[in-house]
């Protein structure tokens, strides 16, 4: 998962403002440590790049209570970058020996520690494969004991794994730690992969531990090397009594003001304003019906719920029905074995012209009459039925041997139910009160999925515009144009008088005809346009 150097710097020189908000969501939870002479706290980077946050960090804390002490500890790949924390940790009197080198994923070069404060801005989408055999050895001996115990993402974004290793370096709450983290990551791992995935699986393990505690968007384009949307994950080991059981969802997007000159994909930044309305909006933790969202941990699981709707069809024979019949590679694949077998369905179906009917044992009755003592094998028989079949809403659903209706995979749907949601009253409301033939598979019990779909909670509509406005906008654009054709008219009188001063007569005729008329034969005779442009003769 190496990024080079200069990806490393340009990614940490120009967006020291988001980082300065990162620390300030974590260090707003421990005030002591802003208040108290002596205090120490240890804190920990996991991609640390150059060092950047870590050095914003240490800068903040200094600047509030110069008598604290930060103890700095990270890990960094790329050899370049290495180098440079190594030398910014001997400038600021901390141990260099603390910053290890090598990949954090695959070679923890703290693996026995546990920090007060975490911060991390790892790379997004960076294929972590290298690392792929370490992880997943880690995974299956270490179980939970080890940091990747709830699982892993897919290979293309290694992201979520940086954030495991941060967790499984918290201490203890139960032997009276605390820790705090603040992480960047994309939208990627807000919602990526479904039940049953790594990533799922680790949203999962935070929500049900309870450690989110407050995710915060972030305006685009706020980044050098990317212009996507970015989000602040705040986590903390041990919640404040009024945050149990909760996670505050904070809109930032709209806090920004512009850049003075672009840098890469960087055109907007963070004011220090906007920095302390989101601080402000931490500290509330309730809804202004805005910006910040709070919901319980539950509301981001959801059930998986297959919804499947009757099967309903018609039995048509005919020409129809041949043409359907000849495009089944079943019906192709008997041109080998029983080419016959094929002119004696084609004409069992058109002998069968006028069937027309919901009713299958009456198509079946049909069907045996016109092949006579011809009998089918199960897989012609669903050729033939294939071809004599068309869904009709209308008609009466299709049982199965059981009794039950058989299912309609085409109208197979898959309903995201809310874990804090009763299913039956669920399929109620969202289900039953639309269509009437409907059922949950399984008893809707199948898989749980969990997400944090910030941008959905946080959309609001806007009303299209009227048709009077659009109308109105349009007739001035007009009235604009309109004004600008005798201008645009004496330019382009100018512009050919200028073109064929000084040629012959008949070369200035055959210039402007030319232009004029773009060939047209209307246009080839002078008399017809010289009018217009009398300067030409």
């Amino acid at each position: 998962m190496e990024r080079t150097a200069l990806e490393a710097v340009q990614a940490e020189a120009v967006f020291r403002e988001v980082v300065r908000l990162c620390v300030e969501l974590v260090l707003a939870g421990d005030e002591d440590l802003l208040k108290t002479p002596g205090a120490v706290r240890t804190v920990y980077d996991p991609a640390r790049g150059t060092g950047g946050m870590l050095s914003v960090c240490d800068e903040l804390v200094r600047e509030r209570n110069d008598k604290a002490q930060l103890v700095l500890f990270g890990q960094e790949l790329n050899p370049e970058s290495w180098a440079v924390c190594h030398a910014e940790m001997l400038v600021k009197g901390q141990d260099p020996a603390r910053i290890a080198s090598g990949s954090t994923l695959s070679a923890d070069g703290a693996a026995d520690r546990r920090f007060a404060l975490m911060l991390a801005n790892p790379p997004f989408g960076v294929d972590w494969s290298d690392d792929y055999e370490a992880v997943k050895a880690e995974h299956e001996q270490l179980g939970s004991d080890g940091r990747f115990g709830a699982g892993y993402p897919r290979k293309s974004d290694g992201a979520m794994l940086f954030l495991q290793t941060m967790l499984a370096k918290m201490k203890s709450p139960e032997k009276n730690g605390d820790s705090r983290i603040a992480i960047i990551f994309n939208a990627s791992p807000l919602f990526t992969g479904g039940p049953g995935s790594g990533e799922n699986a680790i949203r999962e393990w935070i929500l049900t531990n309870d450690w989110l505690e407050a995710v915060v968007a972030l305006p685009e384009q706020i980044f050098y090397n990317t212009g996507l949307a970015t989000f602040i994950w705040v986590l903390s080991a041990r919640k404040e009594p009024h945050r149990k059981n909760k996670v505050q969802l904070i809109d930032a997007r709209d806090l920004w003001e512009p850049m003075p000159r672009s840098l890469g994909n960087k055109r907007r930044r963070l004011s220090l304003d906007h920095i302390t309305q989101v601080l402000d909006l931490w500290r509330d933790v309730k809804e202004d019906g805005k910006r910040s969202k709070v919901r319980s941990t539950t509301f981001f699981g959801y059930r998986r719920a297959t919804l499947e709707r009757a099967l309903r069809l018609r039995y048509r024979a005919g020409e129809a029905a041949v043409e359907v019949l000849r495009e089944q590679p079943g019906y192709q694949k008997l041109a080998e074995t029983e080419p016959e077998l094929q002119d004696t369905l084609v004409e069992a179906l058109r002998v069968k012209d006028g069937l027309n009917t919901t009713d299958r044992a009456e198509a079946e009755a049909a069907v045996e009459r016109a092949l006579g003592p011809r009998k089918l094998t199960a897989t012609t028989k669903r050729i033939v039925w294939a071809a004599l079949s068309v869904r009709d809403s209308r008609a009466p659903a299709v049982p199965q041997a059981n009794g039950e209706p058989e299912p309609d995979p085409e109208l197979r749907d898959v309903e995201l139910v809310p874990l804090d949601d009763d299913l039956d009253e669920y399929f109620e409301r969202e289900v039953a009160t639309f269509v009437d033939d409907a059922w949950f598979s399984d008893g809707g019990e199948t898989k749980v999925g969990w997400e944090l779909p910030v941008s959905r909670l946080f959309f609001r509509s806007r009303p299209p515009r009227s048709l009077e406005d659009i109308e109105g906008e349009l007739a001035t654009i007009a009235a604009e144009v309109d004004a600008l054709r005798p201008k645009l008219e004496d330019q382009r009188a100018a512009v050919l008088a200028h073109a064929v001063r000084g040629r012959p007569r008949n070369a200035r005729l055959g210039f402007v005809g030319r232009w004029l008329s773009g060939g047209t034969p209307a246009r080839d005779d002078p008399a017809n346009w010289l009018h217009e442009v009398p300067w030409a003769s």
